[in-house]
């Protein structure tokens, strides 16, 4: 694979050039002196959250990509009921995304999820379309809907729920499943 990274300070860079011997552009996704329709994929895990303008990013990742490209997007789910309420907004994130909302946001910016692999909450591998989705507001209730979620998932259901219990020893049972898998391999 021919690999290129984006990373905007200067010593970052440096460190993956040196340590991991890739290819790095010093700078954002603004500045970036990219070819269009060169890439064939790009990867964006817990990224677009931090942007100023997250829609003209995904509709620059998308003048990059080949006809054929693909984006795989992971963004945190603030719809997610196993999150505790009080993590839910974390103040390094400009903007926060559902399932719904980040699908709305990525027929406007001219990709659909793809179909052979589909979305799990709000990680995403989407297929560049040949224009953007005019008619992207897909879901009209979603507001609505998220609303009512904030108002009924309060710490207090949180807490009075399974849920951060049966979490604790699903990560618990990750943790040792994934030791005893290193241990006989």
């Amino acid at each position: 694979f021919d690999v290129v990274g984006l990373e905007p300070d200067a010593a970052y860079a440096k460190f993956a050039t040196e340590s991991y011997g890739v290819s790095i552009i010093e700078g954002g996704w603004r500045t970036a002196d990219i070819e269009a329709e060169s890439i064939d994929l790009i990867t964006a895990h817990h990224v677009l959250e931090h942007f100023q303008n997250p829609l003209a990013a995904l509709r620059q990742f998308r003048r990059w990509l080949k006809p054929q490209g693909k984006l795989y997007l992971s963004v945190p789910n603030i719809h997610d009921a196993e999150r505790t309420p009080f993590s839910r907004f974390h103040f390094a994130h400009l903007y926060n995304f559902t399932p719904q909302t980040l699908h709305m946001m990525a027929l406007k910016a001219g990709f659909t999820p793809s179909r052979k692999v589909p979305p799990m909450g709000t990680s995403f591998v989407l297929e560049k379309l040949e224009k953007p989705v005019e008619e992207w507001l897909i879901f009209p209730s979603h507001a609505q809907d998220l609303k009512a979620f904030f108002e009924t998932h309060t710490s207090l259901h949180y807490f009075l729920s399974p849920t951060p219990y049966t979490r604790s020893f699903r990560r618990i049972g990750r943790l040792f499943s994934g030791r005893i898998r290193a241990a006989f391999t």
